[in-house]
């Protein structure tokens, strides 16, 4: 555009904040899965020593999240949906997913060990593991329903989201798993080559010394990690509740730009007003001579605080008019309508 080279046009507004909001949130959600699964998967092939055994808690962990984000797209026809249920279904489901699995397979093997067939050791595994799996899952599936019964879209969203990714955890880690265990039997400990380099990662001898060091000293572990646990929970006597900052939009966003440009020429209040509601006997108008008053004096202590920058409402569509004038103005309500849609 002519004589343009020198503005900067950004677009800004609720919209648009919203826009970038969600992008930003798909987006790092994303690039969280890309870093967060293989170092799972390298964690877990240490600690098993083979790569079928490890990929296993992986691959219920991604179907639970993929199942569950399916599920609360169906739900969003039915309800409004916060964007951030896109972090907690990946975050929780991961996290409860893998956790889950690694207690079934680890009592799988334990009892292919003891002598077991494969169909067998999946069986004792769903009556011991797979009950704790219920009991831990149905604990945190309660939890998130609490959620769901809140006022608010963002919370409910994340009870939504949260419970059905845990429920779709404990279910395939009783009934999907169990049954992928008893099929590859043996299987799970391919390839054998990685067992003899990694046996001492996940050797029993060094849990074995520290399971004693802790038996004979129990007192002495307690005050220390009961002291870790007191310097890692400080910061919560600082925490401070509230609304969000004003700079918790993404800031590399064009909509946060323009926001802070807004802000900067002291007129962020264009985007994010402060809305005061006067409610009023059931039957009476705020257009009344009787309450008008009431509101001009509000407005008129509103507009006195430094921190307002222009107060617009029902006292103030006019400048400068008293509280007769302001009477005289609304006697006919209909034609004020007309002049200010």
């Amino acid at each position: 555009m002519p004589g343009a080279e020198d503005f900067d046009v950004m677009v800004t507004g609720f919209p648009a904040l919203d826009h970038d909001v969600r992008t930003v949130s798909a987006e790092d959600t994303e690039r969280g899965e890309q870093r967060a699964l293989p170092l799972t998967l390298l964690v877990l092939i240490v600690a098993f020593g083979a790569l079928v055994a490890a990929a296993l808690p992986v691959i219920v962990g991604v179907l639970a999240i993929t199942i569950a984000l399916g599920l609360v797209t169906i739900a969003a026809r039915y309800a409004a949906m916060s964007v951030f249920v896109l972090n907690i279904t990946t975050m929780v489901g991961l996290g409860v997913g893998i956790d889950y699995s690694l207690l079934i397979v680890t009592r799988f093997r334990e009892e292919l060990n003891r002598g077991l067939s494969s169909v067998d050791a999946a069986i004792r595994t769903v009556e011991t593991a797979g009950s704790a799996v219920v009991t831990s899952g149905l604990t945190v599936v309660v939890g998130f329903a609490a959620l769901v019964a809140t006022p608010l879209s963002d919370t409910r969203s994340v009870g939504i989201g949260g419970l059905l990714v845990v429920a779709l955890a404990v279910l395939l880690a009783t009934t999907f798993l169990p049954a992928a265990l008893a099929m590859l039997g043996r299987g799970i400990d391919r390839p054998r080559w990685l067992a003899r380099p990694l046996a001492r990662f996940h050797a029993l001898t060094g849990w074995e010394r520290w399971a004693r060091w802790l038996g004979h000293r129990p007192w002495r572990a307690v005050a220390v990690g009961g002291t870790v646990m007191a310097l890692l929970t400080f910061p919560l006597t600082q925490i401070r509740l509230g609304l969000p900052a004003t700079n918790w939009f993404p800031p590399e966003s064009e909509s946060a730009r323009g926001l802070e440009a807004l802000r900067e020429m002291g007129a962020s209040g264009v985007i994010q007003p402060v809305r005061v509601v006067v409610q009023l006997p059931e039957g009476e108008s705020a257009l009344s001579a009787r309450r008008l008053p009431g509101l001009k004096a509000l407005t008129d202590s509103i507009r006195k605080d430094p921190r307002v920058r222009e107060v617009r409402g029902v006292a103030s569509v006019k400048a400068a008019l008293s509280t007769l004038q302001l009477a005289i103005y609304y006697s006919d309500p209909e034609q004020v309508r007309a002049k200010n849609p």
